[in-house]
């Protein structure tokens, strides 16, 4: 669902960010499309096939929201 999504928009570059062993499909899908997966990192809840499903990685659901507000700085300033 991920590739045709980006197929039929055409969207580049991509990102999936997700938590858990149900997001390592989106997780390869994006890699592929040379995109960036994004893991949010739980603590020791997270399963190390999804910590290490990525070099970019944030400290929970706060640190994933921090890194968005300074996205959408950096894009509309």
């Amino acid at each position: 669902m991920l590739r045709r999504l980006v197929a039929d928009t055409a969207v580049s570059p991509v990102a999936y960010a997700g938590d858990d062993l149900g997001d390592l499909p989106a997780f390869d899908a994006v890699t592929a499309l040379g995109g960036y997966p994004l893991v949010i990192i739980h603590g020791e809840e997270t399963a190390p096939a999804v910590a290490s499903a990525s070099t970019i990685s944030f400290a929970g659901v706060e640190g994933f929201a921090a890194w968005l507000s300074a996205l959408r700085d950096a894009v509309y300033t």
